[in-house]
């Protein structure tokens, strides 16, 4: 199976796990807190899972542009800041975190710089949006569904693992360019940072735009289980196929 490497793409170090050929391009983010290489097994884990098929794609894991070392966190990093002792408060209290008016001051150039990696690499393997998927955990999935929504060519697909509505005064606007899209999105019913009813707000957004939207409830906190792995996977096949349809 194909080697691991790191590289910088416009202004984001990236490990990439790529494939024998490339047919179809998958960019996923890490959440808040944790290192650049936080999702590069699940990207080892769909290599084994999809088999053959793996050889026709390059999973891509950009690292997030803001080191969190300062704040005693080690390699932990960060697409935007947040209010630690606001986040920590709510946890503790168990305060319902509603963010759908919350506009990060730096998710715009977070995006930007997301697209930077989707666009070189789309241009370096010639790979067209029709054949890119993105996604990522929490903070990152929130980078995902904010670039799929903002960008001119629409990805192939986008998977949400324990994502929340944001920005909903920009976001719902730009929705219905979201019509048709493959989205897969789960959440856990006990999360205690990004509550599972916001998760749900997020869904009916999606479906409320005409995109083919799942969505996997699960008993379980904010975290990846497998099931929500292996449907990921189940897109990222069908997303594949499809392209290989539509150019057969």
């Amino acid at each position: 199976m194909s080697n691991l490497s790191t590289r910088r793409i416009g202004d984001l170090d990236c490990h990439i796990l790529p494939g024998r050929r490339t047919e179809l391009l998958v960019v996923l983010c890490h959440g808040f807190g944790a290192p650049g290489d936080d999702l590069v097994q699940l990207g080892q884990y769909f290599q084994r899972i999809l088999g053959a098929d793996a050889e026709r794609m390059t999973f891509v894991f950009p690292h997030a542009p803001i080191s969190l070392a300062e704040g005693g966190f080690g390699d932990s990093r960060a697409w935007w800041h947040l209010d630690m002792e606001r986040l920590n408060q709510a946890i503790t209290s168990g305060d319902f975190r509603d963010m759908r008016r919350e506009s990060p001051a730096e998710l715009p150039h977070a995006r930007t710089l997301f697209t930077q990696v989707v666009t070189e690499l789309s241009s370096e393997l010639e790979i067209p949006a029709s054949r890119v998927v993105v996604g990522g955990f929490s903070q990152g999935s929130m980078l995902a569904t904010d670039y799929a929504l903002h960008a001119e060519s629409k990805p192939a697909g986008l998977i949400v693992w324990s994502g929340t509505l944001l920005n909903e005064d920009v976001w719902r606007p730009l929705a219905p360019s979201l019509a048709k899209l493959p989205i897969f999105q789960s959440h856990g019913t006990t999360d205690p940072i990004l509550p599972f009813e916001a998760a749900k707000w997020l869904h009916d957004l999606f479906r409320e735009s005409g995109a083919d939207a799942e969505f996997l409830e699960f008993r379980g906190p904010h975290t990846i289980p497998p099931e929500a792995i292996q449907n990921a996977a189940l897109l990222i096949k069908e997303v594949l196929d499809t392209s290989s349809a539509d150019n057969s």
